[in-house]
């Protein structure tokens, strides 16, 4: 049971780091204000100059998430340009914003898949368990069955705590 944790574990780590899909841009605007929040309205909490190099780390709409001196900020995309082409069109953004909500989706089917994993082992051990119960019941009755199911568990318990 430990290995089938420590395996969800390190298949999970990995997941996060393949969704971790952040993309560099440059300011293309002489300034840019950075807003708390994905509005003309927000407050400003900083702002990059043109030429800056800008991790982005979601596209959603016209605006774009950023990290600012450890704080979540918001940029207007139309001032930023993909450091690859030198300029981002709206087509592309929106392609890129629609991969990045594939790839939660995925992360997240993934995700379900291994806890519904870790999950149905342990079911699985225990109809099983249940089973040889029922037939051992069949085979010399529900007292001898309990018996012999109570010897292995307390024999069990003795390897484990003896090692």
């Amino acid at each position: 049971m430990k290995e089938i944790k420590n395996y969800a574990l390190f298949t999970l780590m990995n997941i996060f780091c393949l969704l971790a899909n952040a993309e560099t841009f440059i300011v293309t605007a002489d300034k840019l204000n950075v807003r708390s929040e994905a509005s003309k309205t927000g407050d400003i909490i900083g702002t990059f100059q043109q030429g800056d190099a800008v991790t982005v780390e979601e596209i959603s709409g016209d605006w774009a998430t950023v990290d600012i001196n450890g704080e979540k900020g918001y940029v207007s995309t139309q001032y930023l340009a993909s450091s690859e082409s030198g300029q981002k069109s709206k087509e592309t953004k929106k392609k890129s914003t629609m991969d990045t909500i594939g790839e939660y989706v995925f992360g997240i089917a993934i995700i379900l898949f291994f806890v519904a994993t870790t999950i149905m082992v342990p079911i699985r051990k225990l109809r099983r368990k249940v089973h040889n119960f029922k037939t051992d019941v069949k085979d010399g009755g529900f007292s001898e069955a309990t018996m012999s199911r109570l010897e292995d568990w307390v024999d069990e318990s003795l390897k484990k705590h003896n090692r």
